[in-house]
């Protein structure tokens, strides 16, 4: 629909002019616009946030986002005819707090965030983007790639019942000293979908993460702490799909890691690939599943490789009261390269 119902925000905008006069002119914050559009059910639906008057622009919108039920926000406009831009363009949204944009559990019918780069902020826990309780939410075109001193350092956060979709963004885990974890979902229900620069003839991903779509842990290193591109704890129903999931540079890590109940957990058509842990790295680590078998299937890829003569390698790694499905998978093998104390494709 493009501009057809659109509440406008601008570099040039003023808060109480576009509240004055029903948002001809465009308002100035991300908040101001979310929350004039939530007082009324009759306005506008969507929130269209431009870089500039044309595309090509680059503008940091500072200050605390909080997403509303239904209020769908959207990035890389241009505001001389309000015509959405391609990725050249970008919009950045500086929170100041440690959640980043957060989703409360208000949210409950669909609503999206996308087309922005979301910065951390520098806290002991910090994350791009909290989804807390919010359910119907879409995360799309997005990227969280920025580094921060802190100690659990996360790109998106999702907790207490959280549901959500992310897809076709690209997204890091930062250089946490304890933690560095991509997505992370704590009895929640991620859908992780074509995070991937592009998918195979059979609809795999194939291709390597790097600035392109993709979901990494630290990929920095060497590094301390844990680090995970994704991981799924007490997270039954989480879905993993057609990405690129890389990185493990922390000193025990993870492409994938699966934890607590994992009832209906699906891993497929994934290039998963990782290295540098110097005490474990795993493509996929599954431990104590809550009896559960998680499906690996028709993945791409999933590799695995060390940074020590000392490393454990292993590309399928599962343990204790976990019992994984696998497969149909193309290639899984563990320590095709770097150091390692002994590598197995699956263990």
């Amino acid at each position: 629909d493009e501009d057809c119902t659109c509440v406008h925000v601008a570099p040039t905008g003023n808060d109480v002019m576009a509240v004055t006069d029903g948002n001809v002119t465009p308002f100035r914050t991300v908040q101001g616009a979310i929350d004039w559009a939530a007082l009324d059910s009759t306005r506008p639906r969507l929130v269209c946030v431009a870089s500039g008057a044309a595309c090509g622009a680059s503008s940091t919108y500072n200050g605390a986002v909080t997403m509303s039920n239904g209020i769908s926000v959207l990035g890389r406009y241009e505001s001389t005819t309000w015509t959405r831009c391609s990725p050249a363009t970008t919009t950045v949204l500086a929170t100041g707090i440690a959640t980043g944009v957060l989703f409360p559990a208000s949210v409950v019918t669909p609503t999206a965030l996308g087309g922005f780069r979301v910065d951390r902020f520098v806290a002991t826990t910090t994350a791009g983007i909290t989804v807390d309780g919010a359910t119907d939410v879409t995360i799309a075109e997005i990227t969280v790639n920025n580094a921060v001193a802190a100690s659990s350092s996360y790109g998106v956060n999702l907790i207490n019942g959280a549901e959500a979709i992310i897809t076709r963004s690209v997204i890091d885990g930062g250089t946490g000293s304890s933690e560095s974890i991509g997505v992370r979902s704590v009895g929640s229900m991620p859908s992780i979908q074509n995070n991937c620069l592009s998918l195979d003839v059979n609809g795999r991903c194939d291709d390597f993460c790097g600035t392109n779509p993709a979901i990494r842990g630290r990929y920095a290193g060497p590094g301390t702490g844990q680090s995970y591109g994704v991981l799924l704890d007490d997270s039954p129903g989480g879905l993993i799909e057609t990405s690129a999931i890389c990185a493990n540079e922390g000193d025990t890590g993870s492409g994938i890691r699966v934890t607590g109940d994992a009832t209906g957990v699906i891993i497929r058509g994934n290039l998963v690939n990782a290295f540098g842990g110097a005490l474990d790295s795993h493509g996929v680590w599954l431990e104590d599943c809550g009896g559960a078998a998680p499906w690996i299937v028709d993945n791409h890829m999933i590799a695995a490789a060390g940074d020590t003569n000392t490393t454990r390698v292993d590309g399928v790694r599962a343990i204790g009261d976990c019992h994984p499905i696998i497969d149909s998978n193309v290639r899984i093998t563990g320590g095709a390269e770097g150091g390692t104390i002994g590598a197995n494709g699956v263990y």
